[in-house]
């Protein structure tokens, strides 16, 4: 199984959107990273995604929209409630549920895209995902049984 961790990329504060996080949208930078992103994506003909999973939340919705539509990844984007309260055992429940040659997209945020990657690749040192950035695991969406096959950091 191939898991691509996403975080969204760079958003409004808080402040800018009445103090409602949920609301908070991508700016021009994060729109451009999203674009970064799926470029990279589609580079990669091994990480054609099965699944696309996102955080209900404005930010993550758009990320992946973007990414996706710049990738041609073909498929719905998913909404997936345990990507926006931050569930990482839900999260890999339902990883597990996937057949074992699936590719699947998570787009996120922080802490939960770096404690994903942190925990299934078993690399506690793992420094947090900037905005924008992907992490490719390979292997069973178990805890210390992924390694870690790629990362982008969009500028």
């Amino acid at each position: 199984m191939r898991i691509i961790l996403l975080r969204h990329g760079q958003a409004v504060s808080s402040s800018d959107v009445g103090g409602i996080d949920e609301h908070r949208h991508l700016t021009q930078h994060g729109r451009l990273q999203a674009r970064q992103v799926g470029q990279w994506l589609s580079g990669r003909s091994e990480l054609s995604p099965g699944r696309v999973w996102v955080s209900p939340l404005v930010r993550a919705v758009q990320t992946a929209e973007l990414a996706v539509g710049v990738w041609g990844a073909p498929g719905a984007v998913e909404s997936r409630r345990f990507l926006g309260v931050q569930d990482n055992s839900a999260a890999i429940d339902a990883l597990m549920t996937l057949g074992g040659g699936t590719t699947v997209l998570l787009v996120g945020h922080l802490p939960q895209m770096g404690d994903l990657a942190r925990i299934l690749a078993g690399e506690v040192s793992l420094p947090s995902p900037t905005p924008g950035t992907a992490i490719v695991l390979q292997g069973k969406p178990e805890p210390n049984e992924c390694s870690i096959a790629a990362r982008f950091a969009p500028e």
